[in-house]
């Protein structure tokens, strides 16, 4: 019910509660101490691309990629997964390649890299598993 008042919000207000709303929920993620509080933050997350119209999203998305792009690599299945789910709305809802390919390197591409120089083999995997969800 929360989820859905919270895209009711996004459609009804628009930028001006959604920045402030990201600015509360990205403080909320730096304190989580349950795998159940990031799932909900990130759903949370998914019903703001999704209820975004084409503008805000385009304005809002580099501040939303920033929040979640770290959760890509999660140990938890849920978490990745939703956060998969975000990025898949919102390269479908702007499905620019100008946006979409830097995005990818940025996100995906130069953690693996980074990822291996640093031996971190298992987040690695996980990122790999990421971007796998996210072609398909």
């Amino acid at each position: 019910m929360g989820l859905s008042c919270m895209r009711g919000l996004v459609e009804k207000f628009g930028e001006k509660l959604v920045n402030r709303a990201l600015d509360i929920f990205e403080q909320k993620l730096d304190k989580v101490t349950e795998d159940d509080q990031c799932v909900g933050i990130c759903k949370v997350m998914f019903n703001m691309v999704s209820a975004s119209a084409h503008r805000l999203l385009a304005s809002i998305s580099p501040r939303i990629i920033s929040i979640m792009e770290s959760y890509l690599s999660s140990e938890v299945v849920t978490i990745r997964e939703w956060t998969v789910k975000v990025f898949t709305v919102m390269f479908q809802r702007l499905p620019d390649k100008g946006f979409i390919e830097p995005v990818i390197k940025n996100i995906i591409l130069e953690k693996l890299r980074m990822y291996n120089l640093e031996g971190k083999k298992e987040d690695a995997q996980r990122l790999i598993t990421s971007l796998k969800l996210l072609i398909f």
